[in-house]
């Protein structure tokens, strides 16, 4: 399930200044973010300013930029009903300046289960997430049910539903990691009014050596990038937690939860079903996690750009133009990985078309004529040519929406996806309503040139 809000009280200190704790309340909403409110500040008005020592007098003088200092706390330790807490990248929203009283901290992310020391990055040896719509994508109907009626009846008056863990799938990676997909099952109801019967997916990667969460955060963010090509929607992280082989519970791996406010949100307020139909490829189409694998491996080269195609369609507040600039200087850094010598950016865009071929052809029709388009409209929006009008943003909507199929279907070929992918992605129903209108922008733009 989706991290839910929650408010905490607590007994909260700086590493590096243990000594000093501070009672206060951490709350946390998956729409806001985190905030920590404190009953006084977290360093006293002796520790903010600037200390001079001249003949054994010490001196405590405070400017703008020791005030601006004093408020800003990398890292700040807690603990709340037996849980350690790491708060990561704070800093003071509202509080003293010259006295020690109330303060507000914004805090960027929250790691439950452990406390990072001060001047240590925080790290792990594997990561797990939930990624909605992942267990839609990987489909078939695990959950079996049969309907009885007894003979002579004309309604049904008795059910039986069964389900199963079935064993995980993993895939080893160029890099030595290891990509894990498990299958859970589990049931929820009081058991008398109502038992309900659920089955989900989730990711693991392990990894051969500690790395900083940052970098395992980057892998997730490859999954997440094809769960939302495949399945059209935005994969929301559905719960995500750290692995450090110091943190254990009776001697077994302990999960550490990570909390934050992701820009990725998708835009119904939970999980709604998703039809067969309506996806782009399945997981058994994509070659199963062999073909998560070889995802990965390819992720893992473009992960840059990768995150940037995926930040600019499912943010959602961005410009046009933007999305544009984005998903280009995307396919510019994929096309260079192969060919770093300087050349024309639609001589790399032509490439491109070509790697992806058929599919990318039908989208755009007129290929020569596309490229000249959105070579000119690129210049337009990178060099503030100001030939575009207000009038043309849904022009530009759908061409910008071309170059991401275009990355889409580079990144698949890139990692030897199964034609049958790409024979989905060409039949479906988005693309044969987005083609006329990719079309109708490639003529118009064309014709305001001539």
């Amino acid at each position: 399930m989706a991290a839910e809000a929650f408010e905490i009280q607590g007994e909260w200190w700086l590493p590096e200044a243990a000594a000093r704790t501070v009672s206060g309340t951490l709350k946390f909403d998956p729409e806001s973010g985190a905030e920590l409110l404190l009953m006084k500040s977290l360093r006293s008005v002796l520790d903010e300013g600037d200390r001079t020592v001249r003949d054994g007098t010490v001196t405590i003088s405070h400017s703008m930029q020791s005030m601006a200092k004093a408020g800003t706390y990398p890292r700040i330790h807690g603990e709340s009903n037996g849980y350690e807490f790491t708060l990561e990248d704070c800093f003071r929203l509202h509080g003293p300046l010259l006295f020690d009283g109330p303060e507000s901290i914004h805090v960027n992310s929250i790691l439950k289960g452990v406390q990072v020391p001060a001047g240590e990055a925080a790290s792990g040896n594997g990561v797990s997430v939930g990624l909605r719509y992942l267990t839609y994508w990987v489909s078939g109907p695990h959950i079996r049910e049969e309907w009885r009626r007894p003979e002579g009846e004309g309604r049904m008056n008795s059910f039986v539903l069964d389900a199963e863990d079935l064993p995980d799938e993993q895939v080893i990676l160029d890099s030595g990691a290891v990509v894990v997909l498990n299958h859970r099952v589990g049931v929820t109801g009081d058991g008398i009014r109502e038992r309900v019967l659920w089955q989900r997916y989730g990711l693991r990667v392990n990894v051969p050596e500690l790395q900083p969460i940052e970098d395992l955060m980057d892998r997730v963010g490859d999954l997440q990038g094809l769960i939302s090509i495949a399945t059209g929607r935005t994969a929301e992280f559905d719960g995500l937690g750290f692995w450090h082989p110091d943190v254990t519970d009776r001697g077994r791996p302990d999960l550490i939860e990570y909390f934050a406010r992701w820009n990725a949100r998708d835009a119904g307020s939970g999980p709604e079903r998703l039809h067969q139909h309506e996806m782009f490829f399945s997981y058994p189409e994509f070659g199963g996690i062999e073909g998560v694998g070889r995802w990965m491996n390819t992720a893992a080269v473009h992960s840059a750009a990768l995150g940037r195609v995926i930040a600019s369609r499912f943010t959602r507040q961005m410009f046009v133009s933007d999305r544009l600039l984005n998903r280009t200087a995307a396919l510019e850094a994929f096309d260079r990985v192969e060919h770093p010598t300087r050349e024309s950016f639609r001589d790399r865009m032509a490439r491109c078309a070509a790697l992806a071929g058929q599919p990318f052809e039908r989208l755009v029709g007129d290929l020569d004529t596309w490229l000249d388009v959105i070579r000119d409209d690129r210049d337009d929006v990178a060099h503030h040519l100001g030939r575009r009008s207000r009038d043309d943003a849904s022009e530009q909507y759908f061409l910008a929406e071309s170059v991401y199929w275009l990355f889409a279907l580079c990144m698949l070929r890139d990692c030897s996806a199964p034609e049958a992918v790409f024979t989905r992605i060409k039949d479906h129903q988005h693309m044969t309503w987005l083609a006329p209108q990719v079309g109708a922008a490639v003529g118009r733009w064309k014709a305001q040139g001539d």
